[in-house]
């Protein structure tokens, strides 16, 4: 009697949201890149392998201010990429850090943020008080200032 061979489990290097962004080195259409050089700014990497791949999949990554990755976007070969989507994750992902707050769906700088649900009785009951837009106990929306 024959014994199956175990189960294996592939261990993938994909980085992944909320993780430090590897530093790596390059060759890109504007000679080497190293992501190291561009410590201390939010970074958009576009991933577009060479046409010779017969099953490419792009991918951008946004990168903050620390080197976190903070949303990964993986598009098929067949289908080109939205640079205003891009540059919306960008705008709102900014936008939550600064103001505490997380942004709705299809959200565009000047519209509405979700403010963080309460924590206690108290803060419900305050919130109740303010000028948010009120959805129900959890969901509130706030105008930034």
């Amino acid at each position: 009697m024959s014994t199956p061979a175990p189960a294996t489990s592939t261990t993938s290097n994909i980085p992944r949201i909320n993780e430090p962004a590897p530093d790596f080195e390059a060759k890109s259409t504007q000679g080497m890149l190293k992501l190291s050089d561009y410590k201390g700014q939010w970074v958009v990497l576009f991933f577009h392998p060479a046409a010779s791949e017969t099953a490419t999949v792009r991918a951008v990554f946004v990168i903050d201010d620390k080197g976190i990755i903070r949303a990964l976007i993986y598009y098929p070969m067949s289908l080109g990429r939205n640079i205003d989507e891009i540059l919306r994750v960008v705008d709102a992902l900014q936008t939550a850090d600064t103001n505490a707050c997380a942004t709705p769906a299809n959200w565009r700088p000047g519209d509405k943020v979700v403010v963080p649900p309460p924590q206690t009785i108290a803060d419900a009951e305050k919130r109740l008080q303010s000028d948010y837009e009120i959805t129900d106990w959890y969901l509130a929306k706030r105008t930034l200032s």
